[in-house]
């Protein structure tokens, strides 16, 4: 009997070592309460040992290759563009006020904004991709949703031409030269009177109703809207002197 049984161990060895059977090992109390919770969620893996629950545990933690892909948001960019400046080691661009067409205390109102722009736009020190991001840093407010508005590839004349049919003078000439000639002094010192006036003379060279170095009609309309006092105190002034500065100051 002793001879059979250590026969039959070493059968069983044999099998076992030559792959004719395999033993599978039982659940452990952690992967029984697994298969339960799998069951109370209406799930019927058929697990019959130890190996059946580790393949079961890979195919639930197995990601597909689409799953491993990133997630992006659903905006899309566009592909940028870079310029490369072998000239200096930082990227240089104009220098403008806060400008956001809204009256905005320490902002710029629209004719000093663009006064500024043309200047530098003038000395032709900055390329055009410069001078964009510029006024990109400038803008605030409304003027900023203009431009956000017109894209990131919009040309800097694109731009400058929104800007103007936005923000620069609409008025006719009629109605621009009336205001002109019939301007007058109010409560306001002779300096604010004048400026006021002279803002008025430029919105008319612009619109080509007063070519620009006809100083002699500012001159005379200063005089003319003067008040009735300061205008009689004036009169030898304006009759000798012809610079418009001059007699202003004087």
């Amino acid at each position: 009997m002793a001879s059979r049984s250590q026969e039959e161990d070493e059968s069983e060895k044999s099998g076992l070592a030559s792959g004719g059977g395999e033993q599978e090992r039982t659940l452990t109390d952690k992967e029984q309460k697994l298969l339960d919770a799998l069951k109370d969620l209406n799930m019927d893996p058929r697990v019959e040992g130890g190996e059946d629950i580790g393949r079961l545990l890979r195919g639930l933690t197995k990601k597909t290759d689409e799953e491993r892909k990133p997630r992006v948001s659903s905006f899309e960019y566009s592909r940028p563009r870079f310029s490369s400046y072998s000239e200096t080691g930082t990227y240089h661009f104009l220098k403008l006020s806060a400008f956001s067409g809204e009256d905005n205390k320490g902002e710029a109102t629209w004719d000093a904004f663009r006064y500024e722009l043309h200047a530098l736009l003038t000395e032709g020190t900055f390329t055009e991709k410069q001078s964009m991001l510029g006024l990109r840093r400038s803008m605030r407010g409304t003027a900023g949703d203009i431009l956000r508005r017109l894209g990131p590839d919009a040309s800097l004349h694109e731009v400058l031409k929104k800007l103007e049919s936005t923000y620069g003078n609409i008025e006719f000439q009629e109605s621009v030269m009336r205001k002109f000639y019939s301007c007058t002094q109010g409560a306001e010192e002779v300096t604010a009177y004048a400026s006021r006036l002279e803002d008025l003379f430029a919105g008319a060279i612009e619109l080509k109703t007063i070519k620009r170095g006809n100083a002699e009609i500012l001159k005379q309309v200063l005089f003319q809207g003067l008040k009735l006092d300061l205008k009689h105190i004036a009169q030898y002034k304006y009759d000798t002197i012809d610079d418009y500065d001059r007699f202003k100051t004087e």
